[in-house]
């Protein structure tokens, strides 16, 4: 398996720094959250000359993350004009990855899966039919989009746990949508990464090390560990990223440890 950084630990006039460090450490994948590498996501000018930015200096804009920061009013559950939102924020950001040549869309955004105190059948009916649309609209740009579950400490009621994501993949079928698999929920809800990985390898279209909040991940160097020889001992070969919010003062310092925390 291979190894990427989100760039959720840094700020962007730090990008140079880091940079140096990934390419020192031969790491050449970059997960991203495209609010942090583009000024204007809707210049097409821009939007070149960053993926030739990132291209001249080795690396690969190899996942999106936190595609629906900053939206607001674009739920899944909402009423019809939330939830056209919402599908239309998404394709934006689907163009987009295609645009910067990334093949990954991690959607998480807990904030977006708000309920409205619908019945659990409403809500399940509702998910399986946007996220049908999203799987094919990914397919037309070659995206694989993969759903995150989001632990109760995010305030979500919806997709809690990771067997939740793997229920609407397996049903909705679809070479374009898979799970994204978070050390993070994994860790919170105590779940058990033998009953998750045996049969369901293939549902997994990527991978994180996080910790529950982003917070402290040189904390789960336990957890990490046996997170990454139970993929192995799978057969993951895809990509895993590492994820984890940076401070206002030496990133440098903290991602150099947790490039180590990985080695």
């Amino acid at each position: 398996m291979k190894f990427c950084l989100s760039n959720l630990a840094w700020s962007k006039k730090e990008n140079i720094k880091i940079i140096e460090l990934l390419n020192q450490k031969k790491i050449n994948l970059l997960e991203y959250a495209p609010t942090l590498i583009l000024k204007n996501l809707n210049s097409d000018d821009e939007i070149k000359n960053v993926r030739k930015f990132w291209e001249i200096n080795k690396i690969k804009l190899y996942s999106m993350q936190s595609i629906l920061f900053e939206i607001k009013d674009a739920y899944i559950f909402g009423n019809i004009k939330e939830r056209k939102k919402f599908l239309i924020e998404v394709k934006k950001k689907i163009i987009l990855a295609n645009k910067l040549g990334t093949k990954i869309i991690v959607f998480g955004s807990p904030k977006t899966k708000k309920t409205f105190g619908k019945s659990k059948k409403k809500l399940n009916q509702i998910f399986y039919n946007m996220f049908k649309k999203i799987a094919s609209i990914s397919a037309k740009y070659n995206i694989i989009f993969c759903i995150e579950s989001n632990p109760k400490f995010y305030k979500t009621t919806f997709l809690t746990h990771t067997k939740n994501a793997l229920y609407f993949v397996k049903k909705i079928n679809s070479r374009n949508l898979k799970i994204n698999l978070d050390l993070g929920t994994v860790t919170y809800n105590k779940e058990n990464l033998d009953e998750l990985l045996e049969d369901n390898i293939n549902l997994i279209g990527h991978a994180q090390i996080s910790s529950p909040g982003l917070r402290n991940l040189l904390r789960y160097k336990k957890q990490t560990k046996h997170f990454l020889r139970k993929l192995n001992n799978y057969g993951y070969k895809k990509v895993v990223s590492v994820e984890s919010l940076g401070g206002r003062y030496d990133n440098y310092k903290k991602v150099k440890k947790i490039l180590k925390l990985i080695k």
